[in-house]
C-alpha cells in the first residue's frame, strides 16, 4: 500500500469513528431510526403500484435520501477490511 493509499484509508477510518461517535449511543440510535424512515432506508423509492403515475422528481429526491442512509449504514457497520475493499474500488484520483 502506498503512502497516499494509507492516508486515504486513515481518512475513511476517521470518518467511520466520527459517524459511530454520533450514532452509536441511545440518543444517536433514536435519531438514526428517524433518519431510516425519512430517508427510505429500507424500501424502494419506486412506487409499488404498476398503474400509479411516476413522479420522477419525487423519486429522485427519495433516492437522494436513500443514498444518505446507505452511506450512514456503510460507515456504521463496516470493518477495516471492508473499508479497504471500498477504498480499492474507488476511482483513481491523481
Amino acid at each position: 500500500m502506498t503512502e497516499k493509499q494509507k492516508e486515504e484509508l486513515a481518512d475513511l477510518q476517521k470518518k467511520q469513528v466520527a459517524y459511530r461517535a454520533v450514532f452509536c449511543h441511545p440518543m444517536g440510535i433514536e435519531a438514526l431510526r428517524d433518519l431510516i424512515l425519512f430517508c427510505k432506508g429500507g424500501e424502494s423509492t419506486v412506487p409499488e403500484d404498476p398503474n400509479a403515475p411516476i413522479d420522477t422528481h419525487r423519486m429522485c429526491t427519495l433516492e437522494g435520501r436513500r443514498q444518505v442512509m446507505l452511506r450512514l449504514n456503510r460507515f456504521l457497520n463496516l470493518t477495516d477490511e471492508e473499508l479497504l475493499v471500498i477504498y480499492a474500488s474507488r476511482p483513481f484520483k491523481p
